[in-house]
């Protein structure tokens, strides 16, 4: 039985149940008490059945005793009538019946002894409550009374007796009036022997009743003690339970109070970061020009547009975090991070290389910056910026010379870069050949990949991270386990224009590839390479980014404009205009509602999905 209760609740019926036992303890103890009354009551009444055996005894003697003068009055008085002789001889007859009558009492009187001495052996466990004890004391008391009232009514017939057969005696020669008188008296003593027998079988009958019902009442007594006892047992059940049950509440409140505190540990630490990671204004003492000015919307579904720098390369120069902190290039060199929520800018950097990709961590507090070849051996072409400390952390080499890093992804605390050569992968956390990065020493690589194709243009790994997709610039897809171990290698697309891909969040089987050549293609990647769908669009593609919330994608084109797409019927559900130039540059907003994109002369932010 599932017994839900708070501790306070349980706490009570504890105590309820407590006083409950302690009740029942003192009505034990008073039954006990008074079955040992019972007793003593008993034992005096046994020993005035004693006391009048003796005395019936003491009466069957004086009858034998006035049998033989009877009989000797019987010699001395031959010469008595024939009347007087039958008479004394029925006389000697009643004599002999009362003698059996008297043996037959003894040996009754005897069963009874043991009855009542079987009944008192069994009443020393009988426990009785006190309202029936009193009663039945009270009928015992009245039987009592009714037994001395016999035994009395007795004691007088036994003296008239007496007194008779003195009388008997002394009127001896006179023996012929007196026999009527005898006859009498005889018959006299047998109606008092037979009142004695009547009253000794009530007393017996009686006797036998409240045995039985003694006999009943401990079974009754028995039977509640054996029901009482399990309803302890059951009461010990239920508080083992409630003490489990307050226990386990107990625990849970301190798990979950465990949990709230480091929920809201996590939390106070998370915005303390969040806060750290937001754009700052500049430090009292330096000045910075503003470069993104908020320009006048010209769409009902933008929602801010900002003057922006040029876009040097068509590659993904813009990211945004988990906290909506947008990291973008303005010009070669620089990277500033931009909030939309305060509209403050600040520069973080200016790097010794023309900035080709930027990618934000998981965690987004990182940010990658990878850029063209330098010469200068004292710079390298790849920087993490820690960004709440506005510190490098780790300036990374690559060994090989004339690598571009086109694309950058991050995978935990590794961070994968695609070259126009090589697959590169760092260990952010790997000390490794790691020096002060201040000191502009790199980190190596720990892994180091050949591309067997012209040019990885596009890179990223699968929302799971556990596979890798790489596309090259003359549209060869290939398809890289966690261990960068190559899986599957195929044909995306078949011009040698710049190519793209994207893989579907909500299915690691499906990926998207597109190029300029108008053209994108659905692909699914399990064990086998299948063509799901493709579609010639209008305009060159630009860039494009799936959109979980929605099931949709949205592409960005030639024409300046953004389209919103419906997946799998791949049918227009939105055009989005507003780009006065090519729009290279698209990035999702934290939680994937919204977009931001980016030209070489604007910014837009676009109002939700579901609100265009």
């Amino acid at each position: 039985m599932e017994i839900q209760s708070t501790p306070e609740e349980a706490k009570t019926r504890m105590e309820a149940l407590q006083s409950e036992i302690k009740q029942l303890l003192l009505e034990n103890k008073s039954l006990k008490d008074t079955n040992v009354v019972l007793n003593n009551t008993i034992s005096t009444y046994l020993e005035e059945i004693r006391k009048l055996e003796a005395q019936i005894n003491t009466l069957s003697i004086d009858a034998e005793k006035s049998s033989a003068k009877i009989q000797e009055l019987d010699i001395a008085k031959k010469s008595s009538d024939k009347a007087l002789q039958e008479s004394m001889l029925s006389l000697s007859a009643i004599s002999k019946v009362l003698q059996k009558a008297q043996s037959q009492y003894s040996t009754e009187k005897k069963k009874l002894e043991v009855e009542l001495d079987t009944f008192r052996k069994e009443n020393e466990t009988l426990s009785r409550n006190r309202k029936q004890e009193e009663e039945e004391k009270s009928a015992l008391v009245v039987k009592i009374k009714s037994l001395e009232e016999t035994h009395l009514n007795l004691s007088k017939t036994i003296s008239t007796n007496q007194e008779e057969v003195g009388t008997c005696t002394a009127r001896i020669n006179a023996l012929t009036v007196d026999v009527e008188k005898s006859s009498s008296k005889i018959q006299g003593l047998e109606k008092a022997k037979d009142a004695s027998d009547e009253a000794m079988k009530e007393r017996r009958d009686a006797l036998d009743l409240l045995c039985a019902t003694m006999i009943n009442d401990q079974s009754q007594h028995h039977t509640k003690m054996k029901s009482l006892e399990f309803k302890l047992d059951d009461f010990e059940n239920k508080i083992d339970i409630l003490n489990r049950k307050i226990e386990e509440v107990e625990e849970k409140e301190a798990a979950k109070q465990l949990v709230e505190e480091m929920e809201a540990k996590e939390r106070s630490q998370e915005e303390r970061v969040m806060n750290r990671v937001q754009p700052r204004n500049n430090a009292e003492g330096e000045s910075s020009p503003t470069v993104f000015t908020v320009m006048p919307l010209t769409e009902p579904s933008q929602k801010l547009m900002l003057n922006a720098g040029i876009c040097h390369y068509k590659y993904n120069a813009l990211d945004i975090n988990k906290y909506n902190v947008v990291a973008v290039t303005y010009d070669k060199n620089s990277v500033y991070i931009f909030s939309e929520v305060t509209k403050i800018e600040e520069l973080l950097c200016v790097c010794p290389f023309p900035i080709i990709s930027l990618a934000w961590n998981q965690q987004g507090t990182l940010l990658a910056i990878g850029g063209d070849y330098v010469s200068d051996p004292d710079y390298n072409s790849m920087q993490v910026w820690e960004v709440p400390s506005r510190k490098i952390i780790k300036r990374l080499k690559i060994k090989d010379d004339f690598q571009r890093i086109y694309c950058l992804d991050w995978n935990g605390d590794a961070i994968t870069a695609g070259t126009n050569e090589h697959i590169y992968q760092w260990y952010i956390n790997d000390s490794y050949n790691d020096k002060d990065a201040q000191e502009k020493k790199a980190l190596l690589p720990r892994c180091n990949k050949l591309n067997k194709y012209v040019d990885v243009t596009n890179m990223q790994w699968s929302d799971c991270k556990s596979k890798l997709a790489t596309i090259t610039n003359d549209g060869i897809i290939c398809i890289y386990n966690e261990k960068l171990k190559l899986i599957h290698h195929f044909q995306a697309q078949k011009d040698n224009s710049s190519s793209f891909l994207q893989w579907c969040p909500w299915d690691n089987q499906v990926i998207a590839a597109y190029c300029h050549n108008e053209y994108i293609r659905i692909w699914g990647v399990g064990q086998n390479i299948t063509l799901i769908k493709e579609v010639k669009l209008e305009s060159i593609i630009l860039n494009m980014k799936w959109i979980p919330s929605r099931r949709a994608f949205i592409t960005a084109h030639k024409n300046n404009k953004l389209i919103l797409w419906d997946y799998p019927s791949l049918c227009a559900l939105k055009t989005m205009n507003g780009h006065t130039s090519d729009p290279y540059y698209l990035a999702l907003n934290a939680d994937k509602s919204a977009i931001v994109s980016k030209s070489s002369k604007e910014m837009i932010f676009w109002k939700p999905f579901d609100q265009l």
